[in-house]
């Protein structure tokens, strides 16, 4: 009796979760494994016929990646006659899988600029926790072949200038590790590559025994990723408050870490402008900020979780410096960080941290501006 007890309070709470919808839980991207695969010379990469499974509560998206490796409907490696090609370099920000693909900042900019009666393809390279580092690589590999007029490098604030120092991340571990350069005389230096793809302490494997368990029932229940984000909350509580080292960019004083990363972050957005020109195209970078440079009260909780001294820290002092090494590099930089403060609701999901459908109609509207001028200017 107890146990038919148990089960029918279980079975309540799940109906109850799932009768209220997706605002009760997180924004979840579930990523298969099959999805992903090592690269022995980018870390990861996602497989030609790869699956992409978001779930938000319990609402499903699939997408399945091109024989490019990337999101969307099939491309040729070739640029059609007449048409303007545009190549997105990023992270997950890029990616994009949080929001449909008709709301992705990708899909906007290439219908706008298509209503303008321009024959336009907008190719989205995001890959899920790449770095600067990667994204450089990847052109130089891969990206280059595909014939881009245009390049955009899209740099986000919220982890990718520590990011470039690090041979681990929230996405790369000791298993599946990602290049590391460093600087030698000025120069880069690939000191760390991940090593040849497919060795037997690298290979991804499916998920096993408790692992699957885990697995399956993130992707089948309300009730548990309920649980689940609860626990989550709980450990972040009681654990030590220590800042992630992603957001140490935002101290108003340096240190050694970020000045090496802001060090290699400038010289690889200098070589990625070379390898671009190189090939008759032209390189933007388009600066993304940290959920917490636009909401003030975001970036008041920050400082008083971490219990930090206001006069240590600064919202805005990556943008600055990023501002800088745009002047340096002699790169055309766009920064949307005032855009985004002025969106008239949050332009960020409320977990994650990544843009939500009107954060990524202003990064579309500022490309389609800054597009058409330069259109013009070279027509």
């Amino acid at each position: 009796m107890a146990i038919a007890a148990n089960l029918t309070v279980l079975a309540a709470g799940e109906a109850l979760l799932r009768s209220i919808g997706p605002g009760t839980t997180d924004a979840v991207q579930v990523l298969s494994w099959r999805e992903y695969e090592p690269d022995d010379h980018l870390g990861w990469a996602p497989k030609a016929t790869g699956v992409h499974v978001l779930k938000v509560g319990d609402i499903e998206v699939r997408e399945v990646s091109n024989s490019l490796r990337m999101l969307g409907p099939e491309l040729g490696r070739s640029k059609p006659a007449g048409t303007l090609r545009i190549l997105l370099l990023g992270d997950s920000i890029t990616e994009a899988l949080e929001v449909v693909r008709a709301d992705r900042s990708s899909t906007q900019l290439e219908h706008g600029l298509q209503a303008d009666g321009r024959a336009v393809e907008v190719l989205n390279a995001g890959r899920t926790g790449y770095q600067t580092d990667q994204e450089v690589l990847y052109y130089e590999r891969e990206g280059r072949e595909l014939q881009a007029d245009l390049v955009i490098l899209v740099a986000y604030l919220g982890n990718d200038i520590i990011g470039n120092t690090q041979a681990e991340n929230e996405f790369a571990t000791a298993v599946v590790p990602k290049p590391r350069f460093r600087l030698v005389d000025g120069s880069l230096v690939l000191s760390e590559a991940p090593g040849p793809a497919g060795a037997p302490d690298r290979t991804l494997a499916a998920p096993s025994g408790i692992d699957a368990v885990k697995a399956w029932l993130a992707e089948r229940s309300a009730l548990y990723r309920a649980a689940r984000a609860a626990w989550a909350q709980v450990l972040v509580l009681t654990s030590p408050r220590r800042v992630p080292p992603s957001w140490e960019v935002f101290r108003a004083r340096s240190t050694s870490q970020v000045d090496e990363g802001w060090m290699l972050t400038s010289i690889l957005i200098g070589r990625l402008r070379a390898d671009v020109e190189r090939e008759g195209a032209r390189l933007l970078v388009v600066i993304v900020p940290d959920e917490r440079q636009v909401t003030e009260g975001k970036w008041r909780d920050f400082l008083a979780f971490y219990r930090l001294e206001a006069s240590e820290w600064d919202r805005d002092v990556a943008s600055r410096r990023f501002g800088r090494i745009c002047a340096d590099q002699q790169a055309d930089c766009i920064d949307v960080l005032g855009a985004l403060r002025a969106a008239p609701t949050d332009p960020y999901l409320p977990r994650g941290g990544h843009l939500n459908a009107t954060g990524h109609k202003i990064v579309s509207q500022a490309l389609h501006h800054w597009i058409s001028q330069y259109v013009q200017r070279t027509e």
